[in-house]
């Protein structure tokens, strides 16, 4: 005889019944889209942060180096930098030694200082007064890279430790036309071609601060609070290996 245990059962069990099927309720699903959405609006807004940093670090690198090229280009015809002549006024000494390697902005300089208004790293207008690179009544000749990015010399005068002033727009006459963000200064020097705004002479540092006192100071300005300029972070970002870091006045 055959015994059949009665825990083995051949047939397959019934379907469950409908109201029985396992699932997620509407409260779960909500629930779940809220945290998901609550994560999102965390971490996205980083992310472009982010992105847009490496993206001005790129920018900046890429005018820097073309605009050390066009030095490098010069100096083939005119010797090394250091035999120029920096005794001229700014407009001579573009004429001189840059005009001939760097292509010259399609807007007039007139109708470009009307169309850009830059500002500090407060995001105070420049306006008549202030650094004349940037006030609304210097007309001086705008400049622009083959990157797009475009230079303003500073044609009133030649700074003894910077040498002759340049501002590089990054993006050219697109917003925000602000220090810090899409504006940087360099200066370019007798003896050590172009450096960051206020970069030592000596030893490859900023003359006479720290990254501390760049992020603290209002006379090495590219901090957070208190700042009337932003001259320095164009040698913040070259301090920090070329890196805009969180503790950067974005």
């Amino acid at each position: 005889m055959i015994y059949i245990s009665s825990e083995y059962n051949p047939l397959p069990s019934p379907l469950p019944r409908r109201g029985n099927v396992l699932g997620f309720t509407l409260a779960e699903v909500l629930i779940t889209l809220v945290i998901i959405g609550v994560i999102a609006a965390i971490t996205v807004p980083t992310l472009i942060i982010k992105h847009q940093k490496e993206q001005t670090v790129t920018r900046l690198k890429k005018a820097y180096s073309d605009l050390s090229n066009v030095i490098k280009y010069s100096e083939v015809s005119n010797g090394y930098i250091s035999t120029w002549d920096f005794t001229l006024t700014t407009e001579n000494f573009i004429n001189k030694y840059l005009s001939s390697y760097i292509v010259l902005s399609k807007l007039s300089n007139e109708r470009y200082r009307q169309e850009v208004v830059y500002s500090n790293i407060k995001g105070e207008k420049f306006g008549s007064s202030g650094f004349s690179l940037f006030n609304e009544t210097n007309h001086n000749r705008i400049w622009k890279l083959n990157s797009g990015s475009t230079l303003l010399f500073d044609y009133t005068s030649m700074d003894i430790e910077n040498g002759y002033l340049v501002a590089i727009d990054i993006n050219g006459n697109q917003k925000p036309n602000k220090l810090g963000k899409d504006l940087f200064v360099f200066g370019i020097h007798k003896y050590k071609g172009l450096q960051p705004y206020r970069w030592n002479l000596n030893n490859g540092t900023p003359a006479d601060v720290t990254r501390n006192s760049l992020l603290t100071r209002t006379a090495e300005p590219c901090c957070n609070k208190n700042c009337f300029v932003g001259y320095g972070c164009s040698a913040l970002i070259m301090i920090d290996g070329w890196q805009i870091k969180d503790d950067y006045p974005w």
